[in-house]
């Protein structure tokens, strides 16, 4: 099979969309991307209750939230007295310096966490859990990367048909054209020629122009009028 790339315009054109799929799976191929992914399916995750909350000041925990806050009044308090560590980043990180804290972070704040005794109870099914997680993301992370890499290839596939499609029938289009323009001339090529060009010679790019020019047999195209010639027939 004939890559994508090394056919003609001709070939492109006759692709149906088996042999479209076909191309995109040869430059995967040629790529090393596997196009026979399927997606993982997330597994079903225990869920374990964690049965104790736990109260937080300044990084200090305890399970009494009454002292925690007590802890949060104090500081609040004597906030003009809390200091914090900073540096010059010109200078570099390891040479700091104190300066007031202008916004601590002396608020009270809550989370769960499991007790000792129901950790050690659900530890192998939560390692078991833990354990499955990281084999999905690495499946789904590898899943994700292929299937990025077959869409880019796709595009590139799919634009390139796309884009000799679209030649195709500027090429329709213009020789249609030149035909109206051959009728108003009374078949005579030449002026329909210089009616075309007029016309359209800023609308085709020069491969366009040249394909027309061959198909119709004409050796060449006449000279496109001037700007100032314009200017002036409109004038």
């Amino acid at each position: 099979m004939n890559r994508i790339d090394d056919m003609t315009h001709a070939e492109i054109l006759l692709l149906d969309d088996d042999q479209i799929k076909d191309q995109i799976q040869l430059q995967c191929a040629e790529e090393g991307v596997i196009f026979t992914f399927s997606e993982p399916q997330p597994p079903v995750l225990a869920t374990f209750k964690r049965d104790v909350e736990v109260f937080t000041c300044a990084g200090i925990k305890s399970t009494d939230e009454a002292f925690i806050k007590q802890l949060s009044e104090f500081l609040a308090e004597h906030s003009d007295k809390i200091v914090k560590e900073d540096y010059d980043y010109n200078v570099g990180y390891n040479d700091k310096f104190i300066k007031p804290d202008d916004d601590p972070s002396i608020g009270v704040s809550s989370s769960h966490f499991f007790s000792e005794s129901e950790f050690v109870k659900y530890r192998s099914a939560i390692k078991e859990r833990n354990e499955a997680k990281t084999s999905y993301d690495h499946d789904k992370k590898e899943y994700d990367d292929m299937n990025k890499a077959y869409s880019r290839i796709e595009s590139y596939i799919w634009d390139l048909v796309r884009q000799h499609k679209d030649q195709e029938e500027e090429f329709v289009r213009a020789t249609h054209d030149f035909g109206e323009y051959l009728s108003l001339a009374s078949g005579d090529k030449e002026v329909a020629a210089r009616f075309f060009i007029k016309a359209w010679h800023k609308r085709y790019d020069k491969e366009l122009m040249e394909r027309v020019r061959e198909y119709l047999g004409l050796e060449t195209w006449p000279e496109p009028p001037k700007e100032e010639e314009k200017e002036e027939t409109a004038a």
